[in-house]
């Protein structure tokens, strides 16, 4: 991974701000947004600068189960989900467990893509929640039909998790991988290069430094995107979105 140093910006970030329930004019249409969390570091940097997603093959979640259900000890499930690689998107931002959680203790960002977009990559699939533990049919798992790209019951073992993780409201994009024998591939995963209008906006940690603010906002310069903070509500348990002016 490329080993980014940005350019030291001096003097405070100026930024005149306003409330976004005060200016309705602005807000993004949220139904055509999907939401990527970041921690701030080097690699996440990299791929502000690059325009690009990380997918990660389904063995490295955080969930044990996730894409891992028993069908069987079937070695051909098992190859068939070594060639896969997921990257994970949520229909919101502003839950407070996933900017713990993902964005190292709401001092990162969250990206917002525009939904339609990453759709008509024929990549996006929404996660389906669930109370039972999944039964799967082991001959369409394993069934190669030249007609069907995308067998459902293949997207169901990938887009199928425990009921406790609704909160994250996810959508998953689905890649191949070639064993890494691709320049965007390692053992871990894949890099998806995107289109820099796919990106719509950036939202700011509710703890995310202004120094730190201020050089997403210099990679970024260029895009007509929206620069969001986040900051914690004085009177519920909810983040309360600010809108950055311009510099």
């Amino acid at each position: 991974m490329m080993v980014l140093t940005p350019p030291p910006l001096g003097g405070q970030l100026r930024a005149r701000t306003k409330r976004l329930e005060d200016n309705k004019a602005d807000i993004l249409n949220l139904n055509d947004m999907l939401y990527k969390y970041f921690s701030y570091n080097e690699n996440s940097l990299s791929l502000l600068v690059n325009m690009e997603l990380w997918a990660s093959q389904p063995e490295k979640f955080n969930d044990p189960f996730d894409s891992s259900f028993s069908v069987n000890g079937s070695e051909a499930v098992r190859k068939y989900l070594q060639q896969k690689a997921i990257c994970c998107l949520s229909e919101t931002k502003k839950n407070i467990l996933m900017w713990a959680h993902y964005a190292n203790n709401h001092t990162g960002f969250c990206v917002g893509y525009s939904k339609q977009k990453l759709n008509a990559t024929g990549l996006l699939e929404e996660v389906n929640y669930v109370d039972d533990f999944p039964e799967f049919s082991i001959e369409s798992l394993v069934s190669n039909d030249s007609k069907n790209v995308r067998p459902p019951e293949r997207v169901r073992l990938l887009t199928t998790k425990y009921i406790d993780w609704q909160y994250e409201r996810e959508w998953r994009l689905i890649l191949e991988l070639n064993h890494g024998t691709c320049q965007n591939e390692t053992i871990y995963g894949k890099l998806l290069k995107i289109p820099s209008d796919f990106v719509n906006s950036v939202n700011f940690g509710c703890k995310m430094p202004r120094k730190n603010m201020a050089t997403i906002r210099k990679i970024l310069k260029d895009l007509p995107i929206q620069f969001i903070e986040m900051a914690m509500s004085n009177d519920s348990f909810e983040l309360i979105e600010t809108l950055q002016g311009q510099e």
